[in-house]
C-alpha cells in the first residue's frame, strides 16, 4: 500500500520538512507553493486494528527542529485497509497559534466542558474521505457540522449539514465524495444542539478538496 503525505505549509528560503513516522524521519519534497509530499509504502499487509501515529518538524538554519503541534496525527485502521493507495492531506499546526492556549486540560475539563451530551452514531464503513478537525473554542452545546457542494455534502444545506463525531480532542466524520466532481468547496459550522440549527460557519474563505478518492484509494483530510 502507497500512503501519499501532503502537508500544506508555504515555506521560506532555507527551510524544509521532515516527517517522523515509525520511529525514523524522513525528509519531505517540495511540491509547490502551498504543498510539500512524501510518498511511503507500507511493509506488508497492514493488520486489522492497527493505526500509524506521525509527526511533521520544520527545519531552519542553525535553529532546533520545530515540532507540528498536533502531535496526535494518526492513520486508523479503517483507512489502512485501503487496496491500493492512501492520499493525507494535512495542515501545519503552529504551536504559537492563539487557540492552541485552549486546548490546554484547564481550558477543556473547566471552562469549555460540553455539559449537553453528543449524540453518536457509527461512522459509515463505505466511505472515500475521512475528515478531521479540532475546534477547541467550542462552548457547551455546541458541536461541529461540515457543509460543501455536491450531494454528498448535502448542497451546502443549511438544515441538513454533516454531522461530526467526537473522538478525543479531533471531530470526525466519512463520506462517500466518489461520485462528485471534483474540486469540490466545502467549510465547517458551528451547530447549536439546543436550537438544532446552524450557529455560524467558520472563517475565512471556502476549503477546496482537490484529491479524489475511490474505493480502492481513500483520502484523510485533517
Amino acid at each position: 500500500m502507497t500512503i501519499h503525505f501532503y502537508l500544506r505549509y508555504s515555506t521560506r528560503f532555507g527551510e524544509n520538512l521532515t516527517i517522523q513516522l515509525q520511529n525514523r524521519t524522513y525528509s519531505m519534497e517540495y511540491l509547490n507553493q502551498d504543498f510539500w509530499h512524501f510518498e511511503w509504502e507500507t511493509e506488508g499487509p497492514v493488520q486489522p486494528g492497527a493505526s500509524i501515529s506521525y509527526q511533521y518538524h520544520l527545519h531552519r538554519p542553525d535553529e532546533h527542529p520545530i515540532p507540528d503541534w498536533d502531535a496526535d496525527r494518526s492513520i486508523s485502521s479503517a483507512l489502512l485497509q485501503s487496496k491500493d493507495q492512501l492520499f493525507i492531506v494535512d495542515t501545519w499546526s503552529d504551536a504559537g497559534a492563539f487557540e492552541h492556549a485552549f486546548s490546554t486540560q484547564p481550558f477543556q475539563t473547566i471552562y469549555f466542558r460540553n455539559k449537553t451530551p453528543l449524540k453518536t452514531t457509527k461512522l459509515p464503513s463505505k466511505f472515500t474521505h475521512e475528515f478531521r478537525v479540532k475546534a477547541p473554542l467550542l462552548q457547551s452545546g455546541e458541536s461541529v457540522c461540515l457543509l460543501g457542494a455536491g450531494q454528498a455534502l448535502h448542497d451546502w444545506s443549511t438544515t441538513q449539514p454533516i454531522h461530526l463525531q467526537k473522538q478525543g480532542d479531533w471531530w470526525v466524520t466519512r463520506v462517500d465524495l466518489s461520485k462528485e466532481d471534483f474540486p469540490v468547496p466545502y467549510k465547517y459550522g458551528v451547530w447549536n444542539q439546543a436550537g438544532q440549527q446552524l450557529d455560524r460557519f467558520e472563517s475565512g474563505d471556502n476549503r477546496t478538496l482537490y484529491f479524489p478518492g475511490e474505493r480502492s484509494a481513500k483520502v484523510l483530510l485533517h
